[in-house]
């Protein structure tokens, strides 16, 4: 088995806040990265590590559920929108790295694995910007659409690019993102050419929502 993926959430936030300013959904700039980049780690039974902040009242021992496991570090997520965006990236980081140790005893994993992840993470200056899915060519071949995310952890933007053949930027738009986070680029859909010029990009869900972006035909 594989590990998969790396999470970083909290039960106790549950303050009055906008969805898109809960812990979880702000962390998930920095754990999708992070989990991105963890190519083959072999585990005996573990795909994904969740790591839970609580206060020092309500730390629990890990425990390994199905193929998930739980381990518990000390931390107030009632502090964390005190921060500015470079000290919450700074902070998840840090989380990221005390439950990572614990999970690395008991998965009895050689700690110079994640630490080869982070210093990833630093050579990309712990931005998450990546292109959605693959491009796609425009019927004539002459233009490829894709999708460009810069997932930030306040803020996550798209922008649909067009390019000609030498790579100049032919068209560049923001794409409206409904929901923050993860469950906003889940719901994607997909890139479609409806001729030379014009391509949509789809809901995954709602069929009549659709996003319509033209070139200007040339001679």
């Amino acid at each position: 088995m594989y590990l998969k993926e790396v999470r970083l959430y909290s039960d106790e936030d549950v303050s009055n806040i906008p969805f898109s300013e809960t812990f979880h959904i702000q962390a998930e700039a920095i754990t999708d990265l992070f989990s991105s980049l963890l190519g083959k780690i072999r585990t005996e039974n573990v795909s994904v590590i969740n790591i839970n902040c609580a206060i020092k009242e309500n730390m629990e021992n890990p425990m390994i559920i199905s193929t998930f496991l739980d381990v518990f570090i000390e931390y107030d997520v009632s502090e964390f929108n005190k921060l500015n965006e470079f000290e919450k990236e700074q902070q998840l980081v840090r989380l990221l790295q005390s439950g990572l140790e614990k999970a690395t005893e008991i998965l009895a994993l050689d700690k110079w694995i994640f630490e080869q992840v982070f210093k990833a993470m630093e050579e990309r200056n712990f931005k998450n910007h990546f292109i959605w899915k693959k491009p796609k060519s425009s019927p004539d071949r002459k233009l490829r659409a894709y999708v460009e995310i810069n997932w930030g952890i306040e803020q996550t933007e798209a922008y649909i690019i067009v390019e000609n053949r030498k790579k100049q930027v032919e068209l560049k738009e923001k794409i409206v993102l409904k929901h923050p986070g993860r469950i906003g680029l889940d719901i994607l859909g997909e890139l479609i050419w409806i001729n030379n010029y014009t391509v949509e990009l789809r809901h995954k869900y709602i069929k009549k929502e659709v996003y319509e972006f033209s070139v200007a035909a040339k001679d």
